[in-house]
């Protein structure tokens, strides 16, 4: 039975999203600007060529965005992790939970305003590690420590609750 079909994959945060459009609408902005500046000192067919490209790529570049986040998921089923991200080229990886020997949580400075992490499966198998980016914090050390139990957990703070804060 193949463990990607098996699981039902658990979204990301809204806040996920939100990276996505802004990376996208940041780009081709830049991309624009860089034509139009160019046509103001060069020739005034680049500055139409700067208008006409954000109208084309605007809305390419948002669905693309939105397919990103809408293919980003974490799962768990049996004795296997699961993880997707990617909108062109989507990759989706199952890793033995066994296999899995130890967990990194970084953030960069956006990730850490807005509540997200990039959880970091390290294991001895292929690549060594395997990313899942723009996850929530307490969803990404939540999912760690039901991943693995008991790797993770001896560093994590539980609430009243016994959720992972």
């Amino acid at each position: 039975m193949n463990p990607t079909e098996a699981v039902q994959l658990t979204g990301h945060p809204p806040v996920a999203r939100r990276r996505r459009l802004g990376w996208a609408v940041a780009t081709i902005a830049g991309f624009c600007g860089l034509l139009a500046l160019l046509g103001v000192l060069l020739t005034d067919v680049l500055v139409n060529l700067a208008w006409v490209s954000a109208i084309l790529l605007l809305p390419v570049g948002i669905g693309l965005a939105l397919d990103a986040y809408r293919n980003l998921g974490h799962g768990i089923t049996g004795r296997y992790l699961v993880a997707r991200r990617g909108t062109i080229r989507r990759g989706t990886v199952a890793l033995l939970r066994d296999g899995v020997i130890g967990w990194t949580v970084t953030s960069s400075p956006m990730q850490r305003r807005a509540g997200l992490v990039t959880l970091t499966a390290t294991t001895a198998a292929n690549h060594g590690a395997y990313r899942i980016p723009d996850i929530g914090l307490a969803q990404g050390l939540a999912f760690a420590d039901a991943a693995v139990p008991g790797l993770l957990g001896q560093f994590l703070e539980r609430d009243e609750d016994d959720e992972v804060t």
